[in-house]
């Protein structure tokens, strides 16, 4: 066994089943330290007074709403960085493992659970050691704020803000807007394949990630479109699959910051059409990083 994994403190959701039985009876075998929550609402009030380094979730208390199970999902991740595996059988419903597979989230079957379970966990203990998807940074195009104004001066704390961003021939538009009154934030965007103009990226899904690992879960429309609405958080971004193994991150910026925190104005294209947009994509060099 791993020394590193001994005294692991594993949350089991779901107790009283055979599946998740055995997951806490394999993991205590292997050294990890096992508690058991029925349900949902007790797992969030567990993972509020203490630490876990995971959690194991029976599908089955998702229930067959995609929409609470969303909910559920997000916030066990906002509690715990991410480190969450879900245990899917045939009673599974469709809905809910449609959602497990779309949106790439670790999972065990439940007939394969020794098999699985362990290398599932390690790879959320040590993220970097298992590849299980590539994702490509996609790198910032163009940004209005960093475009003078009248007169040579910026909006020093904008209401709307348009970026763009590439990622090879992939283009993600952005228009960021600031509700009135409010410390929400409204996003709307499209997602387009320039190598593929006919292609319409359709029922993409799209994850909005925080420093705490996934926050909200939402897909494109028949357009390639996306809309979104969350509150004020810092190192948010949101991922994007283009494919099964292939995902593009573009980070949103702080708008809690003023211009002074920005990082220096770089060169960008002085154009805000969202033709022009594209024009400007197509014809920088791809600097693209990979996690």
């Amino acid at each position: 066994m791993t020394p590193n994994f001994e005294h692991r403190k594993v949350l089991i959701v779901g107790g009283g089943r055979s599946a998740p039985d055995g997951a806490r009876i394999f993991l205590s075998s292997m050294g990890c330290e096992c508690s058991v929550a029925p349900n949902i609402p007790q797992a969030l009030a567990s993972l509020e007074q203490k630490q876990f380094d995971a959690v194991v979730l029976d599908s089955l208390c998702l229930g067959f709403s995609v929409t609470e199970a969303i909910s559920a999902i997000a916030e066990v991740c906002r509690i715990l960085a991410g480190r969450l595996i879900v245990l899917t059988n045939e009673n599974t419903s469709l809905e809910i493992k449609e959602l497990v597979s779309r949106y790439s989230l670790p999972h065990v079957q439940e007939d394969r659970l020794t098999q699985q379970l362990w290398s599932t966990l390690a790879s959320l203990f040590h993220p970097d050691a298992v590849f299980g998807r590539i994702t490509h940074i996609a790198r910032p195009v163009v940004d209005n704020l960093r475009q003078p104004h009248d007169g040579g001066t910026r909006d020093v704390n904008p209401v709307a803000r348009r970026l763009l961003f590439a990622s090879g021939s992939v283009t993600v538009d952005l228009m960021l807007e600031r509700q009135p009154d409010s410390n929400r934030l409204a996003i709307a965007g499209q997602v387009l394949d320039s190598a593929k103009p006919d292609r319409r990226l359709a029922n993409v899904p799209v994850v909005l990630q925080s420093s705490k690992g996934p926050v909200k879960f939402a897909s494109t429309n028949e357009f390639g479109e996306l809309h979104l609405e969350l509150g004020f958080e810092p190192s948010l971004a949101l991922e994007i699959r283009i494919s099964e193994t292939h995902w593009v991150s573009v980070a949103l910026p702080d708008f809690r910051r003023g211009t002074r925190a920005e990082e220096k104005v770089s060169s960008l294209p002085e154009t805000g059409s969202v033709l022009s947009f594209k024009k400007a994509a197509a014809g920088g060099e791809e600097e693209e990083g990979k996690r």
